[in-house]
């Protein structure tokens, strides 16, 4: 281990533009934004005149208290925290502890009545810890870690952020996290700042708020362009974050002005993209998960069906898929069930998955499980009569490692069909592309893009091009976006399109997102995204792809 002065050859860097301040004032759960963790046995968190005590005097496994945030760094950009403590005791290496993981590295710097010390990289500097309240600032780039004490360099760890990060994990945390140790320290503070990489500059980005309420949980919008600036999004606005269970229902909005405002809306007309040539309107569909009594669960699963729990005395399960039609302008719809084979599972996805192709074809890509513990197929509804007739084919059958699940569709300008494909588990995390050129009957095998990230949205652009837009779900949390220039069978993955890099929180509370051509040439990308505050809002950016 080095033992080492404080270094006095530097000053503390520039004040960072912090975008989490803990005051110390409330217990961390009940803060804003709020910090996960609870007291364990033999462990307490007070809240003091001088700050938040927390105390840990248990050593039996489990007896540790430590309160975390995903705060969603990007190891190449790194980030700054800086805590305000007074140490009074610490037994042993976490006794009294930071975590700073950036979701490849991590370190756990240790507080010590005596020193400080960085136990991974095996840096430690002594001091007196217990006199007062002393400031530390731990910044983090790459691989290079450094802690400044007082505004003092204390110690420069160039290449020593190199311990990899626990399963992954991007977080922020203070506390004490072992169980084996014990300490007790006055938290004055907690704040940190994360340097996130800017938009990429030649889009022009221009982000727009469409709705934000607090307490609601607003998900997976929908995006209807009428023509002449005339936009329309349904959307979620859940009392709970799930993505199964729908209690509160959803809201429409509208904007009149190619996206730049957005007013609640009570009805909107059809989709265009459902028109038919006949002048009626046609869509498939996979139903989406049905709720049922909890005490239906052994009747559903002995049906051989994948059931979840929703709530409390409900259930869910995905099963059958249908065909509806208006001959009205979408007054009143019939609707006939699509014949399947026996599935554990069938599930749809969003708009992005629905395409009306040449020749009177339409595809609507669907997935889900042949049985409970399968890996997951990728199908297709297809008809080739505009909407009159469906049949019900395989798109991507799951190999060893993954299957696939959600899908995204457009037809490219040599009319072959390019499918978008996302992986599961999300381990493999990279998105595949599978092709057709008989109009969606057979594809071939899914190839890895090197995108990483789902789920997608493709749009043929004016040019020929193909955009895809997609979530990015670690590190700049956000949406992302990438082109093809040879009709999908490769993706320009060193030229990746940043739209927004400053989501937060649960991977699985952003993107999503849908694409579509303004009247001025510019795009609108719609999609549902968590920021600091962890209030999930819908918001859309408006952009322009750079030229080819």
């Amino acid at each position: 281990m080095w033992l080492l002065p404080l270094l006095t050859v530097a000053g503390q860097t520039e004040e960072p533009a912090w975008e989490v301040t803990f005051a110390g004032d409330v217990l961390p759960d009940k803060a804003t934004p709020a910090w996960s963790g609870a007291p364990q046995p033999n462990t307490s968190a007070t809240v003091a005149d001088e700050g938040l005590l927390i105390s840990d005097l248990g050593t039996a496994k489990g007896e540790l208290i430590f309160f975390t945030r995903g705060w969603s760094v990007e190891p190449e950009f790194g980030a700054t925290v800086e805590v305000a403590l007074q140490v009074r005791s610490c037994s042993d290496v976490a006794g009294v502890a930071l975590l700073v993981a950036d979701g490849v590295h991590e370190e756990c710097v240790t507080y010590f009545p005596d020193r400080v010390s960085s136990h991974k990289s095996d840096l430690s500097v002594t001091m007196d810890a217990t006199d007062r309240v002393h400031v530390y600032r731990v910044e983090t780039v790459g691989e290079d870690v450094r802690l400044w004490i007082d505004g003092v360099l204390a110690y420069d760890g160039k290449g020593k952020f190199a311990s990899p990060a626990y399963d992954g994990r991007n977080v922020v945390g203070f506390g004490s996290i072992s169980s084996a140790a014990t300490g007790e320290g006055i938290w004055k503070s907690v704040k940190y700042a994360v340097n996130r990489p800017p938009p990429t500059p030649e889009t022009g980005a221009e982000h727009v708020l469409i709705y934000k309420k607090e307490g609601v949980y607003a998900c997976f919008p929908s995006l209807v362009n009428y023509g002449e600036g005339k936009l329309v999004t349904g959307f979620g606005t859940r009392v709970r974050r799930s993505h199964i269970d729908g209690t509160g229902g959803g809201a429409q909005m509208r904007s009149e002005d190619a996206g730049a405002t957005w007013s609640p809306c009570e009805a909107a007309p059809p989709n265009p993209l459902y028109l038919a040539a006949d002048g009626s309107y046609v869509r498939a569909y996979a139903r989406g998960w049905q709720e049922a009594p909890a005490d239906q669960r052994a009747e559903l699963e002995a049906r051989g069906l994948e059931v979840r729990d929703v709530r409390d005395g409900v259930v869910a399960y995905c099963e059958g898929a249908h065909a509806t039609r208006s001959i009205d302008g979408g007054k009143t719809w019939e609707t006939t069930p699509i014949e399947t084979p026996k599935l554990a599972l069938l599930m749809c996805y969003n708009v992005s998955a629905e395409l009306k192709a040449s020749h009177g074809v339409r595809l609507v890509a669907v997935y889900g499980r042949k049985t409970p513990d399968a890996k997951r197929t990728a199908w297709l509804l297809r008809s080739a009569d505009d909407g009159k007739s469906w049949q019900f084919l395989t798109m991507a059958e799951p190999n060893e490692k993954y299957g696939f699940s959600e899908t995204a569709l457009c037809e490219a300008p040599d009319g072959t069909i390019v499918a978008m494909l996302r992986t599961e588990p999300d381990e493999s995390g990279y998105l595949h592309v599978s092709r057709s050129t008989d109009g969606g009957l057979t594809w071939s095998v899914p190839v890895n893009t090197g995108i990483w990230g789902h789920p997608a949205h493709l749009l043929t652009l004016p040019d020929g091009r193909i955009l895809c837009t997609y979530g990015y779900r670690r590190g700049a949390m956000g949406i992302r976006a990438c082109l093809s220039v040879d009709n999908g069978l490769t993706w320009d993955t060193t030229h990746t399109l940043l739209l927004r890099t400053d989501g937060v929180g649960s991977g699985s509370d952003l993107g999503y997102p849908i694409t579509t051509m303004l009247p001025d040439g510019r795009l609108l990308t719609i999609y549902y995204i968590t920021l600091v505050d962890q209030v999930t809002s819908i918001a859309c950016t408006r952009w322009r792809v750079p030229p080819r």
